[in-house]
């Protein structure tokens, strides 16, 4: 009886839904359980998917490329004894289509929505910088839900974050700095690589230039640092990805050149050529 009795609360446990506390007034939370929900029919609205089953997940996940619709559920709770407002952001928000926020009582009362789209016009004042920001206030243990409506164009991942004001402002300041020192680092390879060449003529150096350019300019894309520090979104800031088409032609260039390979290794300068054959097409295409 005891058994049954431990595995009937297992169970349930199991069952029960994530809730994030907050106990300070300052946090940052980058580490949290929530729940999904695909929408493989691409028809579920708000008001179906508040009875229906989530899965447990991680505040961090990638779903793949097949998933272009999906549902999150975020269970909050303020365990202080003072008024807290929460900031939660959802990273590289810029890549996706759609966002919707609903926030939802303890008593089920919808009490607040927003749309986000990424790919309009009101991009810029929709987000900040990369990151979707919604803002929800707590009062001392009270319970709400925040439910978020997510479409991608392709590849479907997400990655939410709760912050208190102060750690909101932070993050937002410092959370690219890494990405773009790669870039500036990479860039400054390039430029130094294209002066030798102007001096020198030696196409390797041009070839290699160009390499590390495109290079650049897919990691500043991919990162969001092109969202984040210039405000780029759209269907614009998607064409910095292709770039990442264009550095294996380069790379395959400057290898040929480097090494002669159309005199000394037949066999690799033809593989070369097939690689950048097939790049060029599918970039075209």
């Amino acid at each position: 009886m005891r058994l049954f009795i431990l595995f009937l609360s297992l169970i349930s446990l199991s069952l029960a839904e994530p809730i994030v506390n907050i106990n300070s007034d300052k946090f940052s939370i980058t580490d949290f359980k929530l729940s999904y929900l695909i929408d493989n029919t691409h028809k579920l609205k708000f008001e179906d998917i508040k009875t229906m089953q989530f899965e447990q997940g991680q505040n961090k996940d990638s779903l793949g490329v097949k998933v272009k619709n999906v549902w999150i559920k975020i269970k909050l709770f303020n365990a202080t004894t003072k008024e807290q407002t929460l900031f939660l952001h959802q990273d590289l928000a810029f890549k996706f289509t759609s966002l919707e926020y609903f926030e939802v009582d303890q008593n089920d009362k919808l009490i607040k929505e927003q749309a986000i789209i990424p790919y309009s016009p009101q991009a810029k004042e929709q987000l900040n910088g990369a990151d979707a920001i919604f803002a929800i206030t707590l009062n001392p243990d009270e319970y709400k839900t925040i439910y978020v409506h997510q479409k991608t164009p392709a590849y479907h991942f997400y990655n939410f974050l709760i912050y208190s004001q102060k750690e909101s402002v932070r993050h937002l300041i410092y959370e690219k700095v890494d990405a773009v020192l790669i870039s500036g680092l990479l860039l400054a390879l390039a430029i130094y690589n294209l002066l030798i060449f102007i001096s020198s003529r030696y196409k390797e150096y041009l070839y290699y230039s160009l390499y590390l350019m495109s290079s650049t300019l897919w990691i500043f894309y991919i990162y969001g640092s092109l969202a984040h520090y210039f405000e780029i979104y759209g269907d614009f800031a998607v064409r910095f990805n292709f770039s990442i088409m264009l550095a294996p032609i380069f790379l395959a260039l400057f290898i040929q050149t480097i090494f002669k390979t159309k005199e000394r290794y037949k066999f690799e300068h033809k593989l070369l050529l097939s690689n950048a054959e097939v790049k060029y097409t599918s970039n075209a295409e």
